[in-house]
């Protein structure tokens, strides 16, 4: 809460959550969200198949569906 206070308005009081109900997002926003999950669930489970000090950029590649 304290980072949103300089946000507030003057109507809404520093005591009270702000109205979010108009915080959306539209359905292709959510799309483009879901191909950046994506890959970075795949750039997150290659990470951790070649989890050691010796990998070298050829096996992260190879790891990696492009």
């Amino acid at each position: 809460m304290r980072l949103l206070m300089p946000f507030l308005t003057s109507r809404e009081s520093r005591d009270e959550e702000p109205d979010l109900s108009k915080d959306v997002l539209a359905a292709d926003k959510w799309i483009v969200l879901g191909y950046i999950r994506g890959f970075s669930q795949a750039s997150h489970d290659a990470t951790k198949a070649i989890e050691d000090h010796k990998a070298t950029l050829e096996q992260i590649l190879a790891t990696m569906d492009f």
